[in-house]
């Protein structure tokens, strides 16, 4: 058995994702030690260096149809993938071509531990309805709140869904929380027109320090590409207006080297769920601003009360800040339901393989026409000239913004 793994972008520099695609292949390999896995990645070799993949190719095109080829089965794993934010060509289009190309080789395909938001468009339901209900064996979705989106907003058959967990929940690690008086900063750009959070955010940390003093900052980047999108400009920017000692660990570390990076602090105020993950994962507490549904979906799952908003003050920020020093428990998942997270992680692989028992597959019979419309989806002509298309759109869009 060769499983593919792909669908999320691994190797771009989010160790968040990389955690995902390091906890599947663990629970696959916990099941059945003589499969062969392999993945697609941004950054090939990368990806065997640090997870160890032998068998990994390109994310381009060409490199897509020789992965297929090599697969006997084929995943999309982690992330979103329910959903059609940022747009609709990525993620839904970019994973309906890989549906594509498993109908033109006739392999099984299925999506794992995905997350299920933003449905907006009639026009991303019939996608979900014509790939995702018609040729994927399964899906498992993070969260009943997920499946409920996936059924109710993407119109997805509900006898196709099963609930699983987040991959990143079955990494494993020795890491204990040893804090050395010093504060993780992880905050992500929203863009310049939303609330101005970082303004906030500083006016918090500068009150913070005047009352503890001993403490020094980190900025925490787990999404290590320095694009103004991302994490490491709007840190940058923060810590230079904050009046402690800080600097900023941007350089790529594996997930469990990040984990045990995270492991240092008293706590971290943080943007991302996966870094909420990780510190649930330790027992690090972990002061969330909530910036997404499935961070407060995932915080509720954790059994975490205590959070912020996007649009908390400064007073409320500073309240989170002194509560996470004098009652650090307050900010730390419940055992028993990081437990049934743990549990549901390794249900992903379960559910796969049972289901995999069956021997029959939804991409084995299809209608020649659609193999041959799959065929033509899935081509090299037609996906360079939309990707040139989409620049060209893009390009005309920032011209009439300015």
């Amino acid at each position: 058995m060769k499983i593919l793994f792909c669908g999320c972008i691994y190797g771009a520099g989010n160790i968040g994702d990389d955690a995902i695609l390091e906890g599947l292949v663990t629970e696959f390999k916990n099941l059945d030690n003589n499969i062969q896995i392999g993945a697609i990645s941004l950054a090939p070799k990368h990806t065997q260096q640090v997870l160890g993949l032998e068998n990994v190719w390109k994310n381009d095109f060409k490199s897509e149809k020789e992965a297929v080829r090599w697969a006997t089965h084929i995943i999309l794993g982690g992330a979103t993938l329910i959903t059609e934010n940022p747009n609709i060509g990525y993620p839904l289009r970019h994973c309906c071509r890989i549906i594509d190309l498993a109908i033109v080789n006739k392999k099984p395909i299925s999506m794992i531990g995905v997350g299920a938001s933003n449905i907006r468009t009639h026009k991303a339901q019939k996608l979900f309805q014509n790939y995702y209900d018609k040729y994927l064996d399964i899906i498992t979705v993070r969260s009943e709140f997920d499946k409920h989106q996936a059924i109710t907003k993407g119109k997805l058959n509900s006898d196709l869904l099963r609930i699983g967990a987040d991959g990143a929940f079955s990494l494993k690690t020795n890491a204990t929380w040893q804090p050395e008086n010093i504060i993780g900063i992880s905050l992500v750009s929203e863009g310049n027109d939303h609330i101005g959070y970082p303004k906030e955010i500083v006016k918090a940390i500068n009150s913070f320090q005047s009352d503890f003093p001993q403490f020094a900052y980190e900025g925490v980047c787990s999404e290590t590409r320095k694009n103004t999108q991302f994490d490491y400009p709007l840190i940058k920017k923060t810590l230079d207006s904050i009046n402690g000692k800080w600097k900023i660990q941007d350089d790529y570390k594996s997930p469990q080297d990040f984990i045990k990076y995270l492991s240092k602090f008293n706590f971290v105020f943080t943007m991302r769920m996966h870094i909420l993950v990780f510190c649930s994962i330790v027992g690090i507490p972990c002061v969330t601003m909530v910036r997404e549904q499935k961070m407060e979906n995932m915080l509720n799952s954790l059994g975490i009360d205590e959070y912020l908003t996007m649009n908390s003050s400064e007073e409320e920020i500073l309240e989170k800040f002194k509560l996470a020093i004098n009652k650090p428990k307050q900010f730390l998942a419940d055992a028993s339901k990081l437990s049934r997270l743990q549990a549901l992680a390794k249900n992903n692989a379960i559910l796969w393989f049972k289901n995999n028992e069956t021997n029959s597959f939804k991409t084995s019979e299809v209608a020649w026409s659609k193999k041959c419309l799959a065929k033509y989806n899935s081509s090299l002509i037609k996906n360079i000239t939309k990707s040139y298309l989409g620049q060209i759109k893009l390009f005309v869009r920032n011209i009439v913004n300015r």
